[in-house]
């Protein structure tokens, strides 16, 4: 249900205004598969996203759990050698960040 909410009220209408594809992916539910399927299966799909669209075409986005899970996967694959090789530095536009000292 999270994720037709998702893409009724964001993800068609920013697909539709940018002229761009929005992929919402259901990840891995925390009770149903331990820590860390949901990251491990994040990275995998951005990895994919950044080989077919070019990781200056990928932009993550979400809230709460989602949004969480869109930075773990920015540092997940920042922290993976190979992956940073393949897709590039990810970028991360969080208005959390914002809140600290010298944030963006």
């Amino acid at each position: 249900a999270g994720a037709d909410l998702f893409v009724s009220v964001i993800g068609m209408p920013l697909a539709h205004h940018a002229d761009c594809v929005v992929c919402v992916p259901e990840y891995p539910f925390i009770g149903e598969n331990p820590f860390p399927a949901q990251l491990n299966a994040m990275t995998k799909l951005y990895g994919i996203l950044c080989r077919d669209y070019g990781p200056e075409n990928v932009v993550l986005m979400g809230d709460s759990a989602g949004g969480n899970l869109c930075l773990g996967t920015a540092i997940n694959a920042t922290n993976h050698c190979d992956m940073h090789t393949i897709i590039g530095k990810p970028k991360d536009a969080s208005y959390w960040e914002s809140m600290a000292p010298g944030g963006i």
